[in-house]
């Protein structure tokens, strides 16, 4: 198995390598660590491109996200952000579901969506059948917030790829290489991974109090035949009663805290910074990521 580090541009011994994310208590690599070291690993391109990000002015790379192929901007940074600096960008945090998602699964047990189309259904039907005996049990941990603390119920914690926090606003990244989106979850036929990341950027939002950003980042906008985030991230940018749609456990108040949705490649990431004024080692940081991402064909 090739070692994890020969997947990543920069940061390559950093201590999260050696935390529980990636070492099991027995002190194996967990999946996680053996994914890393995957060439094809869309968690070794989201390390190396944000870490070097990292060393860079946001100012200079941070809109780009939300920029469409028009060249259409929906800015993060506003004109009096621009000197700010990134307080910090968490890698792979796992968000547990939110409250208000958990208790619309509750209510719609009988939905076709849950209950005959999901692939819970489909493979564990007494998992309903349990649920619904012990309704009144699960929709009181729900409301009290017990569900968040580990009771199962039908959706687990959401796995970032990145958070970037800024002391105004956030940032949820989803990232991917040459997958495509999950087009559903277990337990929901029409819950596909991009919504539900939208979801947990406004869930995070509303626990941080600053309003929030989803960007996707992917290899290309095009294939043939064509993937499911071509049809969706531009419905998700431009279409708010799709969002609304996709989304129907969230208050309008909840929606509107979600500020714009970025879909750019990554190659686009890295056109899009500002080289204007930066220092011979940024601009020497910067080539050697293009010619990593050129490696994998992502250029």
């Amino acid at each position: 198995m090739t070692d994890f580090r020969d997947n990543l541009y920069i940061d390559k011994d950093h201590p999260i390598f050696r935390g529980p994310l990636f070492v099991g208590r027995n002190g194996s690599p967990t999946k996680k660590a053996r994914d890393l070291s995957d060439p094809r690993s869309e968690d070794a391109v989201t390390w190396s491109v944000f870490r070097t990000l990292l060393r860079i002015a946001p100012c200079r790379w941070l809109n780009g996200f939300t920029r469409d192929p028009t060249g259409v901007t929906v800015p993060i940074l506003d004109a009096d952000m621009s000197n700010m600096e990134i307080e910090y960008i968490k890698f792979w945090p796992h968000v547990p579901a939110p409250q208000s998602r958990l208790l619309w699964l509750l209510d719609h047990l009988h939905d076709p969506r849950i209950s005959e189309k999901s692939k819970g259904a489909c493979a564990n039907p007494k998992r309903l059948q349990r649920i619904r005996q012990r309704f009144s049990f699960y929709r009181e941990k729900a409301r009290a917030g017990c569900l968040l603390r580990g009771i199962a119920v039908l959706e687990g914690a959401t796995e970032l790829d990145a958070l970037i926090e800024y002391p105004r606003f956030l940032v949820a990244v989803e990232a991917k290489y040459t997958a495509d989106l999950a087009p559903f979850t277990t337990w929901d036929s029409e819950r596909e991974q991009l919504g539900r990341v939208i979801d947990i950027a406004i869930e995070l939002s509303l626990q941080q109090g600053r309003p929030c950003f989803a960007v996707l980042v992917t290899d290309r906008r095009s294939h043939h035949p064509p993937l499911l985030y071509e049809e969706l991230a531009p419905r998700y940018q431009a279409d708010q009663d799709f969002l609304r749609e996709k989304l129907p456990h969230r208050r309008p108040d909840e929606l509107a805290r979600l500020r714009g949705v970025g879909w750019v490649t990554w190659r686009e990431v890295l056109d899009s910074v500002d080289q204007q004024g930066l220092s011979g080692c940024e601009r020497q940081l910067l080539t050697g990521l293009a010619d990593y991402l050129k490696t994998r064909g992502l250029w």
